[in-house]
C-alpha cells in the first residue's frame, strides 16, 4: 500500500539564489525559452536520440506545469542575468 507524502506548504519552496544564478519555479511564461533550449541540437549533443520534436517538448513542458499545480513540485527554471538558460529538478 502506498503511503502519502506529507504535504509541503508552497512557501517552503522558495527561489534559490547564488552569486550568478536564480533557481525558481517554472511558469507558463518560460515556455518559449525552455522549448528553444530543449529542441536545440547543441543542447542535445550527447542525447542518443537527438533533440525531441517541438510537440514532444511542448507536451513535456505542460507536464512540468501540471506537476507544480497538482503536487507542488517540479522542474525549476535556471536564470542567468535575468534570462532562462535551462531547467533542473528541484534543488
Amino acid at each position: 500500500m502506498a503511503t502519502a507524502l506529507p504535504s509541503m506548504a508552497m512557501n517552503e519552496l522558495q527561489d534559490r539564489r547564488t552569486s550568478r544564478l536564480v533557481l525558481r519555479r517554472l511558469t507558463a511564461i518560460d515556455a518559449a525559452a525552455v522549448l528553444a533550449i530543449d529542441t536545440d541540437p547543441r543542447t542535445n549533443a550527447h542525447r542518443p536520440g537527438g533533440p525531441p520534436s517541438r510537440t514532444e517538448s511542448e507536451l513535456a513542458f505542460q507536464e512540468f506545469l501540471r506537476c507544480w499545480q497538482e503536487y507542488g513540485l517540479g522542474y525549476w527554471a535556471v536564470e542567468l542575468g535575468g534570462h532562462v538558460v535551462g531547467r533542473c529538478p528541484r534543488p
